[in-house]
């Protein structure tokens, strides 16, 4: 068969033009929208003379053209959620709750705190983007005679422990012997930690308003510092500051247990006697002397001492470890009986007397079968650096 092939490429012109292609770019692909269309245009055969197939119209060429793929369009892009961080849930409590005085902490990967208001804690948990408050306590209410310091809350969480424990500080006694609370959480919620034994657990249903009540409480290297009052009951030890409990307790899981304390076990010695050479007058000296003690400072601190003949005054420092070895009665007679520089300070200083029951209940044990302190003022002392080491109440 003979082909026209002007015929042929008016037909293939034209059809190009009706689908409006373009011509291919420099690098071969579509300019226009980049979609790569090939069409060809055939021809039939009648009565042996070639004919040119119709062209569609535009409208047809469209209709039959393949319709586009409708184009999904894309989510904009979503901004990741920032994590929660203290300050940041600090500020959220604060606005939830209204409180002003709160403390946040850390436990694994959430959040609990307290809200103080008047006579009242509130405990709440950081679960699910948001606070929930999950137990309140009652506190007393604070008293003070004058001004009353700024209630303070303190939260940490203890190494060993399942939740954060909680410290409240403020008047509650008036007169500053008892100010500190703490509050955990345990199986039945949240409580107040009470001392039994050595070991401090958590009670729900306090037996009276006070219990529980300290002195002072403090977080000090990953544990629990309580600072507790004795005597209170003995009317020659309440006027002054005595030496206080201090007891330290480690966090055991819901428990809290006893590590160490300031506890003095005293232990009978043979009384002691005086062989050393008499204080020389002036500046102290290293070395160890004999003295007559004239006066001591309540805390134990200091002493003051002279020559046993008489003559000038010397005060000197006690060392707080000082070996000190007192004089006291028992059944037998007179025994020597060890102390801490506290105990020797609140005898001399004339501020507590010396009787049997003195120190009941307090961080000073004595033996069993040791009555009052024999109070004499013959001693020997060894000075060491200008302070005194060691203090042996010697006798007449």
């Amino acid at each position: 068969m003979k082909l026209n092939r002007g015929s042929f490429a008016l037909a293939a012109a034209g059809t190009l033009a009706v689908l409006g292609l373009t011509a291919c770019g420099p690098q071969g692909g579509m300019t226009a929208g980049g979609a790569q269309h090939a069409s060809m245009t055939g021809t039939s055969s009648s009565s042996g003379t070639s004919t040119t197939a119709p062209l569609p119209s535009a409208k047809a060429a469209a209709a039959q053209a393949p319709a586009a793929a409708a184009k999904t369009p894309e989510a904009a892009p979503t901004a990741p959620t920032a994590p929660a961080t203290t300050s940041g849930v600090t500020a959220a409590l604060r606005s939830v709750s209204g409180a002003q005085v709160l403390s946040v902490v850390r436990v694994g990967s959430g959040w609990e705190a307290a809200t103080q208001a008047p006579k009242r804690l509130t405990f709440w948990t950081w679960s699910a983007g948001a606070w929930h408050q999950d137990g309140t306590a009652v506190i007393p209410e604070v008293f003070c005679a004058t001004s009353c310091p700024a209630p303070k809350l303190t939260g940490a969480l203890l190494p060993g422990a399942d939740h954060a424990t909680f410290l409240v500080d403020g008047g509650f006694t008036g007169d500053s012997t008892g100010q500190a609370f703490a509050f955990g959480r345990g199986a039945a919620g949240w409580a107040r930690w009470v001392e039994t034994d050595g070991v401090m657990r958590l009670v729900t249903a306090p037996a009276t308003w006070s219990t529980g009540l300290e002195m002072s409480m403090r977080f000090t290297g990953g544990r629990l510092v309580v600072d507790s009052l004795w005597g209170s009951d003995n009317a020659r030890v309440a006027p002054v500051l005595q030496h206080r409990f201090l007891r330290t307790y480690r966090a055991d899981g819901s428990r809290l247990r006893l590590v160490a304390d300031n506890v003095f076990h005293a232990r009978t010695v043979t009384p002691g006697t005086v062989s050393a050479p008499p204080l020389p007058a002036g500046a102290p000296v290293d070395g160890t002397w004999a003295v007559r003690i004239t006066g001591a400072e309540a805390g134990g601190e200091q002493l003051t001492v002279q020559s046993p003949a008489g003559g000038n005054s010397l005060r000197l420092g006690l060392a707080e470890q000082a070996n000190i070895t007192m004089l006291a009665t028992t059944g037998a007679g007179v025994t020597g009986v060890t102390a801490p520089s506290w105990v020797f300070g609140l005898i001399y200083s004339g501020q507590v007397a010396g009787a049997a029951d003195t120190f009941t209940a307090s961080p000073y044990v004595k033996p069993a079968g040791v009555g009052a302190f024999a109070v004499d003022k013959t001693a020997q002392i060894t000075v060491r650096g200008g302070v005194v080491t060691t203090l042996v109440v010697a006798g007449r």
